[in-house]
């Protein structure tokens, strides 16, 4: 008998969303932040689709857990990981993130001569937060995205929830923006 899977590691949740996004015709991974590869730059595609490097990490930077984006939506969605939503609204954890997310989209909105980044410099810039489900409530949900919101007040008008939770034995993700609790689809993302 095949065990159970109980409970979702923040490098599975990852990489499971990582796996749903490469799937979608409308959005890259422009950086990931694996335990182990290639964490030292994020990566763009020009007019041509050449790939080559936007930002490089220095050694003691503090990085997200991913970088997405989307030509299509014109959107770029930084995003924190952790194994639950405790760990994204640890009191450290808050301003922790809120601040990589501020100094983050302000290196790349000044990217606008990297041919790799140009147009995306004056994307719309979103913080995202991914965790496996837990046993929070939404009302828990709520109280620490309004922490973040009150952080970044002058880049975000919401958060963009990404929940990872197994269903049947399969990783589903849940998307949706934490105010308006409005449900996201890749492919018809519209904040």
């Amino acid at each position: 008998m095949i065990p159970k899977i109980k409970t979702i590691s923040e490098e599975i949740v990852r990489w499971g969303f990582e796996v749903q996004v490469d799937r979608s015709p409308d959005w890259e991974v422009a950086f990931t932040n694996p335990t182990a590869g290639p964490w030292k730059r994020i990566m763009g595609v020009d007019n041509r689709g050449i790939s080559g490097e936007v930002h490089r990490f220095e050694i003691e930077e503090k990085r997200p857990d991913l970088v997405l984006y989307s030509d299509r939506f014109k959107t770029v969605v930084i995003i924190e990981a952790k194994t639950d939503l405790q760990g994204l609204g640890d009191e450290v954890q808050i301003p922790k993130t809120s601040k990589l997310f501020d100094r983050l989209s302000g290196v790349l909105q000044s990217k606008k001569l990297n041919k790799y980044w140009a147009q995306r410099a004056d994307y719309k810039y979103e913080l995202g937060l991914l965790w496996g489900k837990k046993l929070e409530t939404e009302e828990d949900i709520n109280k620490i995205a309004f922490k973040y919101l009150s952080l970044n007040s002058q880049l975000i008008k919401d958060i963009v929830c990404i929940q990872g939770d197994f269903v049947d034995e399969v990783l589903v993700h849940r998307i949706w923006w934490a105010n308006s609790k409005k449900e996201i689809s890749l492919n018809r993302y519209q904040s």
